[in-house]
């Protein structure tokens, strides 16, 4: 068996969760292209027009989930470990990733 056999394997096995069920998404099975095993390549599929609503609707329950753990966090820590970053007025995850590499800039020079 060679490795390029393990790694296929892994990735339509159920314990990868890359077989669409943790997310829709994640679906190796059905994924719009496939490994060419002849040409060591990924080649485009044919596939149908996928519903991106009906495919993420759920990251909306997700976002408020996090927004709401953030925000119970920062709530709850002693003042020295809040974070004080509004997350909803940033727009990307580089914005949530400078806002809190600024964050720990801040508490390191604190102590």
């Amino acid at each position: 068996m060679h490795f390029r056999d393990v790694v296929e394997a892994y990735m339509t096995s159920k314990k990868s969760g890359l077989d669409g069920s943790k997310h829709k998404a994640l679906n190796t099975k059905d994924p719009g292209v496939e490994l060419d095993p002849n040409r060591h390549k990924w080649v485009e599929t044919e596939i149908e027009e996928v519903n991106l609503e009906s495919l993420y609707r759920d990251v909306e329950g997700e976002e408020t989930d996090f927004l709401k753990a953030a925000a119970e966090y920062d709530a709850n820590a002693e003042p020295k470990y809040r974070v004080n970053i509004n997350i909803k007025e940033l727009d990307s995850m580089k914005d949530v990733m400078k806002a809190t590499d600024c964050g720990r800039q801040k508490y390191k020079q604190n102590g």
